[in-house]
């Protein structure tokens, strides 16, 4: 295999932690494998590659990974990740350099596992962690387990969907965030009570046009307050039995065209 040959400058200091200056004098990037025009190095630690998906199969292990050089630690970092994914054992994360990567890995074999306690390892990240294992497992209890409100809050709402617990909505803090998730319990469970709790006047509107629409209530419509939502509303029901040959006599179009 023919050697390639990179020439980079370590910089370091002013530009608070390592960089690297590219062959080409002007790009500068965290890691040497991010220079343009770098190849790849494979997980293997010997084959080089311009793509990724190019790379031969490997079996890994942890000394495959140790032997990459650390000056391609994207590759090395990918490597320990692999080895840590293909053992469930959490404890390999700890190898990777890469502080977002690291995050990952963990989240990733916490969900794998269902294993709650590994989102305790993670930093900054826990919160995606918890998130992450709530929707996998249909868990609100993982949300409870997120401390930022507003990350909480979005836990609970996406979980809405799934659960169809209408409690969901009363845990959350934000008002704004519950209101939304109302209206989603509502578009989802097509049941307009919903929409009488959602906060915004425009958002109520759309609510009951959206739930009208979906099971064929005129009555729905004639909640809408603005006028052109609600005159939309009527005319596509109106429109919808008309061309289904159906009748419905409460659907009187009032001063629309």
């Amino acid at each position: 295999m023919a050697l390639l040959v990179f020439t980079v400058v370590l910089l370091s200091g002013c530009l608070g932690g390592e960089r690297y200056v590219c062959a080409d004098g002007k790009t500068v990037v965290e890691e040497v494998s991010r220079c343009p025009g770098v190849r790849i190095l494979c997980p293997d630690g010997m084959t080089i590659v311009d793509n990724k998906a190019d790379c031969p199969d490997f079996d890994f292990n942890i000394k495959a990974c140790e032997n990459i050089p650390v000056t391609f630690s994207q590759s090395r970092d990918s490597c320990f990740m692999a080895v840590a994914a293909q053992r469930n054992d959490f404890k390999l994360c700890g190898l990777v350099s890469s502080y977002s990567e690291r995050q990952s890995c963990y989240s990733g074999i916490a969900s794998a596992t269902n294993d709650a306690g590994i989102c305790e390892k993670i930093g900054y990240g826990k919160s995606q962690c918890y998130a992450a294992l709530a929707s996998r497992l249909q868990d609100p209890e993982m949300c409870g387990k997120i401390t930022a409100v507003s990350e909480r809050d979005s836990c609970y709402s996406n979980l809405v969907y799934s659960v169809q617990d209408e409690t969901l909505c009363t845990k959350i803090r934000n008002p704004s965030t519950k209101s939304s998730c109302y209206y989603s319990l509502a578009t989802y469970t097509y049941n307009p009570a919903y929409c009488d709790v959602v906060m915004r006047a425009s958002d109520r509107d759309n609510c009951y046009n959206s739930v009208a629409q979906s099971v064929m209530n005129m009555t729905l419509c004639h909640r809408v307050l603005n006028p052109s939502v609600r005159e939309s509303c009527v005319r596509y029901l109106n429109n919808t039995y008309s061309e289904s040959g159906g009748y419905y006599p409460s659907a009187v179009l009032m001063g629309v065209d």
